[in-house]
């Protein structure tokens, strides 16, 4: 299987709503700490693609994250 046939693969796996909690609840509390001009949507955003990314590399659910 070629990169772009895996990375596209990783983008489409769904998430759980534990998935999602935890990824909402990191990135609000990101947000607090860096207290940056950044949305709480634009932290989820990349809470969201750096999850893929590691499910894609790895292709398991990572560290906390199973629901």
């Amino acid at each position: 299987m070629g990169e772009r046939e895996r990375k596209s693969k990783a983008i489409n796996v769904a998430l759980t709503p534990a998935d999602y909690a935890a990824l909402v609840e990191e990135a609000a509390r990101l947000s607090l700490e860096l207290q940056k001009h950044v949305t709480v949507q634009d932290v989820i955003r990349t809470a969201i693609r750096e999850y893929l990314e590691g499910r894609g590399r790895k292709g398991e659910v990572p560290a906390g994250r199973a629901g």
